[in-house]
């Protein structure tokens, strides 16, 4: 084959610095557009970008030429200088994140949970909601996906996306019944 072919599909999540809640509802349209923005110009087609207060979620088809790492530190060095200037001037952003790989048969799931970040976590904090993007936890604390110590045993109720031991950034298969 003479080209090179790839369509990679990532749910990306990172916070504010120390979670600050600088993305009140009133600057959260702009603030998403922008980094949906800043996405597609470096050619990583944005799906969605959507988020709450302390942290964002963006969806979007990873470039057949940067890494993710290279996406990741563009999105957040353009957005950094971008929220400065028209969110507050102390606005920063975690030097963390995760990024998961999502199925092209999970893709209208994952949207969904985005959009309704607001509903999600009336139920469960944005630690709680990222620790189970690691997997379920066993009894002793230990999640059983990547052996991570968490402080004490955790398990995200069933909330519309979420099952455990599923998880739709992972692009697990969406159980039956």
């Amino acid at each position: 084959m003479p080209q090179s072919l790839s369509r990679v599909i990532v749910h990306l999540v990172f916070s504010t610095k120390d979670r600050q809640p600088f993305l009140v509802k009133e600057k959260q349209k702009d603030a998403f557009s922008y980094l949906a923005g800043t996405l597609n110009a470096i050619d990583c087609l944005a799906i969605l970008v959507g988020g709450m207060p302390d942290h964002i979620h963006a969806l979007f088809v990873l470039s057949r030429t940067l890494s993710v790492s290279k996406v990741i530190e563009e999105l957040k060095k353009e957005s950094s200088k971008w929220g400065k200037s028209h969110i507050h001037p102390d606005f920063y952003l975690q030097n963390g994140y995760g990024a998961f790989s999502v199925s092209p048969s999970m893709v209208e799931e994952v949207k969904h949970y985005i959009a309704t970040q607001e509903e999600h976590h009336r139920e469960a904090t944005f630690q709680d909601e990222f620790r189970y993007f690691f997997g379920s936890t066993e009894s002793n604390g230990t999640n059983a996906m990547c052996g991570i110590e968490l402080s004490q045993p955790f398990r995200l109720p069933t909330i519309g996306l979420f099952h455990p031991g599923r998880c739709p950034g992972l692009g697990n298969p969406s159980p039956s019944g």
